[in-house]
């Protein structure tokens, strides 16, 4: 999980916020692991750096894990000139910090999470994390196509003179593996995310082992975007940590991705999208409870692009929009996000659409038609697979 709330010296991967008996409690919790605490201690020490964070509340502060509290502040700052300083700092990486501050007038249902809002924000963005997640049955196949290995090599006190970009390099040698997951037959793959290595032997049937970090973080990898047409595979990498300096080849690697696929898809075409002005579309043909509106349309030289609003259940973030030119198979179209919301049971998209033609002087206003379309049959499945004989010569 990437960081909410990072400093020199310290990093957050989750802030909860809630209110209990007037009171507003935020839970900060530290990185898992702590996988680069020596790296960063030493790194701080040479660069002899100084630092700072306060959260300041509307209301008093409570009590505070941070070791300055002032009023309604409450922090940390550091000197790297001083080791107790900095043991102080390395501490609040070892367990959750918790601040009590008076809540005022500020009441909040339920709690807050970043790590939720983050996977509402990427299941509004067709992330399908709020399908159900089953094991894969058969037809899944997974084949190897490379991989890339990095070494890192560091001269006698060539550490001492690293610059702040290779402060942590360490941390970038390993082998990532390229492969390809095909889906079974009449399945079409649309997403695939958190692709890891399970477990991994080289030539000598040695374990080459996880990083630490693995089962920690979590990946968010899209491999299907509107533009780019879905088929019955897509890429992943995987992570791997360097094997032992006389590997010649990784002989077996288990690994997992979570894979969305569909059957097909049910769609609605919109034509001569410049005419629908601000008119509401019912898409219910398609998707129950879903309108679409198409707020504006610009026309460019070679481009037609459309804003285009949805509205309906939360499951509009898998409507697939492109823009089509009747007679111009060359045309590209492709759409990206502009925001997304939800109010109570209501969910609101914004996307641009657009579509650049070949071959033609001007697009010709009037000929776009706008193709709705919504995938059928969606499974999220837990894929897992080997990979044998990958070469390391």
């Amino acid at each position: 999980m990437d960081s909410v709330l990072s400093r020199p010296g310290i990093e957050f991967t989750n802030v909860r916020l809630e209110t209990t008996n007037n009171a507003l409690k935020v839970t900060l919790s530290p990185s898992a692991g702590g996988r680069y605490a020596r790296q960063i201690r030493a790194y701080l020490k040479r660069s002899e750096a100084r630092g700072s964070l306060r959260f300041v509340f509307p209301g008093k502060v409570l009590s505070s894990d941070f070791p300055e509290t002032e009023g309604n502040a409450t922090g940390f700052s550091f000197d790297a000139k001083s080791d107790e300083s900095l043991d102080a700092l390395m501490k609040l990486q070892e367990k959750p910090v918790v601040i009590l501050a008076e809540a005022g007038e500020l009441k909040l249902a339920e709690p807050l999470e970043s790590r939720q809002l983050m996977r509402s924000r990427h299941a509004l963005a067709g992330s399908n994390e709020d399908l159900p997640l089953t094991d894969a049955g058969p037809g899944f196949v997974a084949e190897a196509l490379g991989l890339t290995i990095r070494s890192v090599y560091l001269f006698p006190e060539g550490e001492k003179s690293l610059d702040d970009s290779l402060a942590f390099v360490d941390e970038r040698a390993g082998v990532t593996v390229n492969a390809k997951v095909f889906a079974p037959k009449g399945r079409i793959v649309l997403s695939a995310m958190n692709a890891k290595v399970l477990s991994a032997k080289d030539d000598k049937g040695r374990e080459i082992s996880k990083s630490e970090s693995d089962d920690d973080e979590e990946s968010y990898s899209y491999y299907y975007f509107s533009g780019s047409e879905p088929g019955n595979s897509t890429r992943i990498a995987l992570q791997l940590p360097l094997p032992e300096f006389d590997a010649q080849a990784i002989d077996e690697l288990n690994g997992e991705v979570i894979a969305v696929t569909a059957s097909g898809w049910k769609e609605i075409t919109i034509p001569n999208v410049q005419s629908v002005s601000t008119n509401e579309v019912d898409l219910s043909e398609i998707l129950p409870g879903a309108k679409l509106v198409v707020k504006k349309t610009t026309s460019q030289e070679r481009r037609i692009q459309a804003q285009v609003q949805l509205t309906g259940p939360e499951a509009i973030s898998r409507l697939d929009l492109k823009l089509v030119l009747p007679g111009n198979a060359e045309a590209h179209s492709y759409s990206s996000n502009r925001g997304s919301s939800m109010r109570s049971d209501t969910s609101t998209r914004t996307v641009d659409v657009q579509v650049y033609t070949y071959g033609m002087d001007e697009a010709p206003p009037g000929a776009a038609n706008l193709v709705v379309r919504y995938p059928q049959d969606l499974k999220r499945e837990r894929v897992r697979f080997v990979l044998n004989g990958l070469d390391l010569l």
